[in-house]
Parts: C-alpha cells; structure tokens; sequence
C-alpha cells in the first residue's frame, strides 16, 4: 500500500513539473509577441502622421496655387485667407493663413503656410518650395522645408507627375517630436479641370526616415501606391512598410481598399524559438484610427 501511495505521489509531481514547463515554454513567445507589438506601435503611429498631415499640406498647396492660378473654382470660404502674388507673371508666393486658427476638413488649423513656385504647374520643371510660420494641425506643429519639383505633365490626360524632398522636417507633439526626411514621388490627377473635389494624390514609390517621440530610428517604404483623395482627405488605399531600430520585426500599414473609413490595418510577422528550439512566426494584426 505504500509503495502504492509513493509511486501516486511520484507520478503527480512528475506531471506538474511537465504542466509547469509546459506553461513557461509558452510564457515565453507571447512576451516576444508583445515587446514587438509595443515596439513597432509608436513608430507605426508616427509614420502614418507623418505621412497622412504632410500629404494634407502637399495637397492643399498644389490645389489652391491651382485654384488661385485661374484653373479652378475656389473651394474655401472665410477659412483660410489665401494669396497669390504677383497676380502677372513667375515667380508667385502662395501664402495660405489659419490666423488664430479655424476648423478645416474636420481639424483645427492655425499659422501659415507659405510656398515660393518657380513657374505654371503644368510646365515641367517648374518647383515649389513650402515652409511653415508657426503653423499646426489640432496640437500638432508641422516645420521645415518640402521641396516639390515638376517631374512631366500628361496635358491630355489632366495628370501631373512630381517628386518632393523632406527637408529638416518634424511634427512637434505634446508627448514629443518626429523628425522626418526622405524623398517620394507622386501622381496627380486632376481629373475635372474646373472641380477639386474629385482630384486624387497617389504616393507611387520612395520613403522616408527619422526618428520617433521615443527617439527610436525607423524607415518607411512605399510597398503599394498610398491614394489620398480631395474628396475624403485622407490615404484610403495602399501599403507601407515600416523597420524599427528597436525591433528586427518590421510592420506593415495597409489603408484599406479605397474606403473614406479612416481605418488601417497595421500587421506585424514575428519568428518565435521555443526552449526546445523549434521556430514558427505567428503574425499580429490591429486597427489605428487614421488622423
């Protein structure tokens, strides 16, 4: 009998010390899956701001030089004050002013925006230069130098093909600051010569660095043409690729199908090594909501 109960007793302990291994074998990965999950967050947050204010001001700038260069109807009312001057001839200076700041598209916007343009939008070769006076979109303060250069002009088909420069670039939070530079090339359409609304920006290739609020240093690829439309104002279509320095997991971002939803998708692939030594990846997916 007790033999019996020693052998019970032995048998017991070996299955929980197997349960207990067992349980700290998996302990293991799902804090791998979470460190790079909370690695890659601030950097992927920081990209898709970076990305989704700048194109905004791209945009903006192009359309109203556009508007104020007799192509288009104006779409603005009292909000923002926007001038192009000299009324003859090139160079231009287009200032657009927030003042104080006034609602736009949904966000508070305050400052200036200024941009020096060589020649006509449709004249290849011709380049803009835009700047920033104490200019902020909600909380957020945008500064340095983006540098637009006319790359070709499809006449016939209303589109516009252009590289731009980020220069000395950063959005300044209230939880920190993003620097940025980079280059990256765009397609515009302007699809009906005398309505911006149905205007699209297509960020076809190229990328752009810097450092996050963390001061953490990441690079973000172009892996599908990202679209922003004038009518949503915001990305609604394409794929960016985002590398850390603090993880060796890069994420993806994926805006969706073309939906004016304000949502993207960010994925994450790890590789896992268990005690044992087997390997397998396992992928992590969440939603951000688009600024």
């Amino acid at each position: 009998m007790k033999k019996s109960i020693v052998l019970l007793a032995a048998l017991f302990f070996l299955s929980f010390s197997i349960f207990i291994s067992s349980c700290n074998h998996e302990e293991e990965p799902v804090q791998e899956q979470n460190d790079t999950t909370t690695a890659n967050e601030k950097s992927v947050e920081d990209v898709t701001y970076a990305t989704e204010y700048y194109n905004d001001v791209i945009s903006d700038v192009l359309i109203k030089t556009d508007e104020n260069d007799g192509s288009k109807s104006k779409a603005y009312l009292d909000c923002p004050t926007v001038t192009l001057e000299p009324t003859i001839g090139y160079p231009k200076t287009l200032t657009i002013d927030y003042g104080d700041g006034c609602s736009n598209y949904g966000a508070t916007k305050k400052g200036k925006i200024t941009a020096e343009i060589s020649d006509r939008l449709r004249q290849e070769g011709t380049t803009v230069s835009i700047t920033f006076t104490n200019f902020y979109i909600d909380t957020i303060q945008l500064s340095g130098t983006v540098s637009i250069t006319i790359d070709s002009v499809d006449l016939i088909n209303q589109i516009i093909y252009f590289s731009t420069n980020f220069n000395n670039c950063s959005l300044t939070m209230p939880s920190g600051s993003i620097s940025l530079s980079g280059n990256l090339s765009f397609v515009w359409n302007i699809n009906t010569i005398t309505d911006y609304t149905d205007d699209t920006f297509e960020i076809a290739s190229g990328s752009l660095s810097g450092t996050n609020r963390d001061g953490k240093s990441f690079t973000a690829t172009i892996q599908e043409s990202l679209l922003f439309t004038a009518e949503c104002m915001t990305i609604t279509k394409g794929i960016i690729k985002v590398e850390t320095s603090d993880t060796s997991y890069p994420a993806t971002i994926d805006f969706g199908d073309g939906t004016c939803d304000h949502i993207a998708t960010v994925s994450t692939t790890i590789v896992i090594t268990t005690p044992t030594g087997q390997t397998y990846t396992k992928t992590i997916t969440y939603e951000i909501t688009i600024p």
